[in-house]
C-alpha cells in the first residue's frame, strides 16, 4: 500500500487518480437506488440514469478538484493569504454553477423530467455547489494528509540524521587528547632511540584502528572493547614506564555481550593521567564485568580526585559519555564519580531493562 499512496511513479499515481474517481462513480449510483427495503425494484435504468449524471457531470468535478490541489493549494500554503481563498472560490462557483446549470438542463431533457427553470437551478446547485464542495473538499483533505505525512518521515529521518551527526562530533572530541600525548610520548622515545617506540606504535595503530572503524557500528562485542582497553592499558604502561601500575581484571557470565564501541575509553582516560610529579607510584584498578544482561565497569586510583573532577575537560568529557549512553546500546544506565582528596572512583553500570540495573545495583552493594 505504501508505494499506491505515496509513490511518484506514473502508475501508481494514475491508479491513485482512477480509485479516487472510481469511489466517485460508485457513490454516485448509490445516491440513485430507492431505500433498502425496496432495494429489489431497482433495475438497469436506475443504474444507466446514474452513471450518465455521473459522466455529465465528471467535467465539473474534475476541473474544480484540480484546480484547487495543483493551483489553490500550493499557493495557499505558500503564502496564507485567505484573500486568495476566497477569490479562488467565488471564481469556482462562478465557472461551476453556471456549467451546472446547462449540464443539468441537458439532464431534464434527455431523461424527460418536468420541472421550470428554478427545478433545473435547484438541482445544479445541489450538483455543482454541495457536491462540489464535498468532492474537492474530499481531495484535498486526502492530499493534506498525505504531505502531512510525508513530512513527518522526512522530519523524522532529520531528527536521526542530527543524532547520528552529533554522535559522529561526540566521537571526534573524545579521543584527541589520548592521540596526541602518545604521539608525543613515541616522539620523545624516538629521540632517546629507545626500543620501546616501535612498541607503542603498533599499540597505538591498533588503538586507532578500533577507534576509526569500529566506532561506525552501533555496538559491537564486548570483547572487542576489552581488547581495545587492554592495547590502551599496554600503551599507556610503555609510556609511563615503571611510575604505574595498572591492573586490569575481568569476569562474569558467560557470553559476549554487545557494547557501543570506545564508550569506556574516556572514563579510562580520566583514571589514568601522567603521574610524572607525583611523589609516590600511581596505582589504578580497572574491573569490567557481565551479570544479567547488565555490563559493570569500575575504575579507582590514589590520585587526587576533587582535584581532577574540576578540570574543564574532565566536566566536558563526562557529560559527552552521558550524552553518548543516552543514545546507546543499553537502555539503563547509572554514571556515578567519587572524588576524595587523595583518590578517585568511577563506576558505570549499563542494562537493556531499570530492573536488569536495580538488581546488579542491589548485588553490587552487597559484594
Amino acid at each position: 500500500m505504501y508505494p499506491f499512496v505515496f509513490s511518484k511513479k506514473i502508475a501508481p499515481r494514475l491508479a491513485r487518480h482512477l480509485a479516487f474517481w472510481g469511489m466517485y462513480f460508485v457513490c454516485t449510483i448509490l445516491t440513485y437506488l430507492p431505500p433498502i427495503g425496496a432495494w429489489a425494484q431497482a433495475d438497469r435504468q436506475l443504474f444507466r440514469v446514474g452513471l450518465f449524471d455521473a459522466v455529465v457531470y465528471l467535467p465539473v468535478y474534475l476541473l474544480s478538484v484540480y484546480s484547487a490541489l495543483y493551483f489553490m493549494l500550493p499557493r495557499y500554503l505558500g503564502r496564507r493569504n485567505n484573500g486568495f481563498l476566497a477569490f479562488y472560490a467565488l471564481v469556482s462557483l462562478a465557472v461551476s454553477i453556471p456549467s451546472g446549470y446547462f449540464i443539468t438542463r441537458m439532464i431534464f431533457i434527455t431523461h424527460g423530467y418536468s420541472g421550470g427553470s428554478l427545478d433545473v437551478l435547484s438541482m445544479a446547485l445541489q450538483r455543482c455547489m454541495a457536491n462540489l464542495i464535498a468532492i474537492s473538499g474530499a481531495a484535498i483533505i486526502i492530499k493534506i494528509l498525505k504531505d502531512y505525512f510525508l513530512q513527518q518521515k522526512e522530519n523524522e529521518m532529520l531528527a536521526v540524521e542530527n543524532i547520528r551527526n552529533k554522535l559522529q562530533l561526540l566521537k571526534m572530541q573524545m579521543h584527541p587528547r589520548i592521540l596526541f600525548a602518545s604521539l608525543h610520548q613515541i616522539h620523545m622515545e624516538l629521540d632517546a632511540g629507545t626500543r620501546q617506540a616501535p612498541e607503542m606504535i603498533l599499540k597505538l595503530s591498533d588503538l586507532l584502528s578500533y577507534l576509526l572503524y569500529e566506532s561506525e557500528s552501533d555496538s559491537v562485542p564486548l570483547s572487542k572493547e576489552v581488547k581495545m582497553i587492554e592495547n590502551y592499558i599496554a600503551l599507556k604502561k610503555l609510556e609511563y614506564k615503571g611510575s604505574i601500575d595498572i591492573r586490569f581484571q575481568t569476569g562474569g557470565q558467560a557470553g559476549d555481550p554487545s557494547i557501543t564501541p570506545g564508550l569506556l575509553l574516556p572514563l579510562l582516560e580520566i583514571g589514568i593521567e601522567r603521574p610524572d610529579d607525583r611523589p609516590r607510584k600511581t596505582r589504578v584498578a580497572i574491573e569490567l564485568r557481565t551479570a544479567g544482561g547488565t555490563v559493570y565497569f569500575s575504575l579507582s586510583n590514589n590520585m587526587p580526585g576533587k582535584g581532577i573532577v574540576k578540570e574543564p575537560s574532565v566536566k566536558t568529557t563526562l557529560d559527552a559519555v552521558r550524552k553518548r549512553l543516552q543514545s546507546s546500546y543499553f537502555q539503563k544506565f547509572k554514571l556515578e564519580v567519587y572524588p576524595g582528596t587523595d583518590s578517585l572512583m568511577i563506576v558505570l553500570q549499563m542494562a537493556k531493562e531499570k530492573k536488569e540495573l536495580r538488581n546488579h545495583s542491589l548485588k553490587t552493594a552487597k559484594t
